[in-house]
């Protein structure tokens, strides 16, 4: 992982949707004169630190209109009670969904904060009741919760993940009713979890299909191997640093995104 203090542009600070709206889009907002493709997701869709992140690369290689709602720190939670997330969900052509962890959306072991889903709140009773042994308020960020949960209790932890997926199934679901137009994820599998990725949760290809979403076409793109790090750090402004991905890894994902998407979105269009 590469440290990073003057090489790259000013962070972006997204594009607010309205006045009533509190999260903050990569954007930008306005809608395509013609079919487009929405795309949802955290901080990787977002883009921090890079001046165009993989939606704009794919944009300008394939010709498709595209809108990104990537918003910094955001998860399911965020995404699917933003006004402006539902209004331009229900109008576009298809939605690419960054798969993000099942742990971020209040959920029924733990509530995280409803924009920036990566950090704790508070815990209820059945996680309590899984650690008793645990001091909860001990943390700010979900990752972090997670990792010391697995380390204090494996039998436990498998538990925590297994509620955790069976509630995040249930939400995607309702989340598909609610936007009315076909999904298809995108696993931005960077192999650095530290509370970013996926696995902490335990949300995998296999998982998927044992709880019924084998169906929903599924993208993975992993770092090339020998490459540079995939993830830089950059001043946060907070506590420490914090990680984004890589200006290089943005456009091998957008180059995945021109081999996947079009032929996909062609059969759409002849269904019609």
């Amino acid at each position: 992982m590469v440290l990073i203090k003057d090489a790259f542009p000013p962070r972006p600070q997204g594009e607010r949707s309205s006045a009533a709206s509190k999260l903050r889009f990569r954007g930008p907002l306005q809608l395509p004169a013609r079919p487009y493709v929405l795309f949802l997701g955290g901080s990787e869709t977002f883009g921090r630190c890079v001046a165009r992140p993989f939606v704009q690369r794919f944009e300008r290689r394939s010709g498709v209109p595209c809108l990104n709602l990537g918003a910094a720190n955001a998860g399911w939670e965020a995404l699917s009670h933003d006004p402006a997330v539902v209004a331009r969900a229900r109008r576009a052509d298809l939605i690419v969904m960054q798969l993000m962890g099942a742990q971020h959306r209040s959920n029924g072991f733990f509530q995280v904060h409803p924009r920036r889903n990566d950090r704790f709140l508070q815990g209820f009773a059945p996680l309590r009741e899984l650690f008793p042994q645990v001091d909860f308020s001990q943390f700010s960020f979900v990752g972090h919760m997670l990792d010391v949960l697995q380390r204090v209790d494996r039998f436990a932890h498998r538990r925590l993940q297994y509620g955790l997926q069976v509630e995040w199934v249930a939400h995607l679901r309702a989340m598909q009713r609610l936007y009315l137009r076909p999904i298809v994820f995108l696993w931005i599998d960077h192999g650095l979890d530290a509370g970013m990725g996926i696995a902490n949760a335990g949300l995998s290809r296999r998982c998927l299909r044992e709880h019924g979403l084998a169906e929903v076409p599924l993208l993975r793109v992993r770092p090339e191997r020998g490459s540079a790090s995939p993830m830089i750090l950059h001043p946060s402004g907070g506590a420490g640093p914090a990680a984004a991905i890589s200006a290089a890894y943005h456009t091998r994902i957008a180059e995945a995104l021109c081999r996947w998407l079009p032929p996909m979105l062609a059969t759409d269009s002849d269904k019609v």
